[in-house]
């Protein structure tokens, strides 16, 4: 069993290691050999003793991983690194100080590789290099010495001296084998997973899903994964930036100390081994552990550094509500001997289930309690006396509350089907669970068969139960529809009413309209037909009768045709603003109409006036001058007949 543990709950550092492996393994009783060889001495037991030393390669937000790093001396320690919890089994006995785990230290250090020989020739390390975004910059599989690791280590990334190269960076040293599997984790949570089943997978030969037979005695290596989705409760100090969260708090009766969230969670559990006495069951999960309380203050003082991960690493998963997902440990250790392997995986699967379906109940405990509490609708939605504006505020609001509610049992429905499919397709006849129900069962798994077969019997009890809350939900949304129709239809009834009261149209004032704009579509008919066909006619009429004498331009038809030519611009544009208008009733129209009338009036007015009209004589003289002749003095009668002629002319 792969004992899965993190210091101090922390985000920043697993160590993966398999324990206490059997006598009977020969790779291990070489090295226990090897180690009983070694001369023992004061100086080397007090080495041993002193943690090893290593200089301050991570930041300080690293401070608090299991290996631990610091800036003490030139000489720099891994503190405590094989003495605190990470160490102690799942029955809380300490672990024996482990001849690789020990090598394992000592090649992480910087002492350790300027002292050992072998430092310079590539050795069984693994780098899977992260960017910014947590996208694989360096693929697996590149053989490093233990300098060149100790330099991608110390390399200062994205041109910021509190993000160095380990903290998006996960390393795998030594040797992935049946027998021990060693990781150290220096990155964020949601890096983690990715590079892990890379590593089983390059190493461990990790298959999801490979259909294999199992037999008994003398089996070959296998693989066997079961994925299932559920959902994970957590509470929250604020709200997160991004991502699946939703936000249950207003589910509560009363005003929560912090924000409840549901958001996705996978859980993978694996089964592999190379014979019939060593097996590996394997739990990876995604999310992120529980982070202690002395681990907060560290967070808040790297928040600016940690933007991308906020999502994933400022939670906490409240204990008294919901197991610790994040580390499974079954009742086996590795290298326990069991009649059939079929049993590990199942323990795994068992405990998976488990949880998932204590989170279920939880959720589904708490939706029966307080949707019918929240969809209960207020008094004075259907208060009568309530206007019908303040009466459409109330249902809107109480509209928006059950669509929230419908959302979030949606995202929980979908879920849980998810799980229960996976749960079929494994239940199938093409699916896994031909490997656990042959004739060669055992009565232990096949107790663990039954187990995880009634626990989905009650989540298909609880998605009944789901689906129920969603059929009241969806009820009362059609409810407020019917609601909103009403009231629409009585606000437009009201409106009806106000319009009549304010505005009382009577049927004699409906006649005077209507005769109103008779009138003036007959004034419009007759402007038209006075503008257009007769008032040409007058003009050329009063033109040619007018006396030569009455104008100072002579009456002729060249001089008719400037003159008509003249009157048309000016016509044109009266007609060109009367179609600007909106309406012929418009003031513009009357002002066309008085200037399309005043070549007229040009014309008439000095015909009608010629007897009591004479033009100045200083602009035109009429008179015509006779020359002067010396004659003799004019008699009377001869006077009386030059008078009478200048009259006449």
């Amino acid at each position: 069993m792969i004992n899965h543990k993190t210091t101090n709950r922390s985000t920043w550092g697993k160590v993966f290691d398999v324990n206490r492996i059997n006598d009977d393994i020969p790779y291990v009783q070489r090295k226990r050999e090897e180690r009983a060889k070694k001369p023992s001495s004061s100086k080397q037991s007090k080495d041993e003793s002193v943690n090893l030393r290593e200089e301050h390669l991570v930041s300080p937000r690293a401070q608090h991983v299991s290996c631990t790093l610091s800036d003490s001396d030139e000489r720099p320690l891994i503190r405590d690194f094989l003495t605190h919890s990470p160490w102690e089994s799942w029955d809380g006995r300490p672990h024996s100080k482990d001849w690789t785990i020990k090598q394992f230290c000592r090649r992480v250090c910087r002492a350790g590789y300027k002292n050992d020989p072998l430092g310079l020739r590539p050795s069984a390390t693994r780098i899977d290099d992260r960017n910014e975004g947590g996208t694989i910059r360096v693929r697996g599989g590149n053989q490093l010495s233990p300098a060149q690791l100790l330099d991608l280590l110390s390399e200062k990334r994205f041109n910021h001296p509190h993000k160095p190269d380990s903290l998006r960076r996960i390393v795998k040293i030594e040797d992935p084998n049946p027998y021990h599997f060693v990781a150290l984790t220096e990155t964020a949570v949601m890096h983690q997973r990715q590079p892990l089943t890379n590593a089983m997978n390059d190493f461990g030969k990790f298959r999801s899903r490979i259909k294999v037979d199992i037999p008994i005695q003398g089996c070959s290596r296998f693989e066997l994964t079961f994925s299932l989705p559920y959902y994970a409760l957590r509470c929250l100090k604020e709200k997160p930036k991004f991502g699946e969260w939703k936000d249950l708090s207003f589910f509560m009766d009363s005003i929560p100390d912090k924000k409840y969230m549901i958001c996705r969670k996978r859980a993978t559990v694996a089964l592999y081994g190379g014979n019939n006495k060593i097996w590996f069951a394997l739990g990876l999960f995604d999310s992120v552990p529980a982070m202690s309380e002395d681990d907060d203050d560290d967070d808040d003082d790297d928040d600016d550094d940690e933007d991308e991960e906020s999502e994933n690493e400022g939670s906490e998963i409240d204990d008294d509500e919901t197991p610790d997902m994040d580390v499974l440990i079954t009742k086996y250790e590795i290298g326990h001997n069991v009649s059939d392997a079929r049993e590990y995986f199942l323990t795994a699967m068992f405990d998976v289930t488990e949880k998932a379906l204590s989170n279920w109940q939880w959720i589904n405990d708490m939706l029966l309690e307080s949707i019918p509490k929240l969809l209960e609708p207020s008094p004075d939605i259907f208060d009568e006396k309530k206007l019908p504006g303040t009466h459409c505020v109330l249902i809107l609001s109480y509209q928006n509350r059950v669509s929230e509610v419908g959302q979030i049992l949606n995202q929980l429905q979908t879920q849980l089907e998810n799980t229960i499919r996976v749960w079929k397709k494994f239940q199938e006849a093409s699916g896994d669970i031909i490997y656990f129900d042959d004739d060669a069962a055992t009565a232990t798994y096949s107790k663990l068969l039954k187990q995880v077969k009634k626990i989905f019997e009650e989540l298909e009890d609880i998605l009944e139960e789901l689906n129920k809350l969603a059929g009241f939900c969806w009820q009362r949304s059609m409810q407020v529809r019917d609601a909103i129709d009403q009231q629409k239809m009585l606000l437009f009834i009201d409106t009806l009413q106000s319009n009549r009261e304010h505005v009382k149209i009577s049927k004699e004032q409906m006649e005077l309209v209507n005769s109103a704009q008779k009138c003036s579509e007959w004034s419009q008919r007759v402007a038209t037909v006075t503008f257009l066909i007769i008032a040409p006619g007058a003009l050329s009429t009063a033109f040619f009768a007018m006396p030569k004498t009455a104008v100072p331009i002579p009456v002729t038809f060249r001089t008719f045709c400037l003159v008509f030519f003249i009157l048309a611009i000016v016509l044109f544009g009266c007609v060109k603003l009367v179609s600007l208008s909106e309406s012929w009733r418009k003031p513009s129209f009357r002002f066309g109409l008085v200037l399309s009338s005043i070549p007229g009036a040009v014309f008439a007015l000095p015909s009608a006036a010629s007897p009591y009209f004479q033009w100045p004589e200083f602009k035109f003289s009429l008179v015509t001058r006779v020359p002067f002749t010396r004659k003799r003095a004019p008699s009377a009668d001869s006077s009386i007949d030059v008078e009478n002629q200048s009259t006449s002319t």
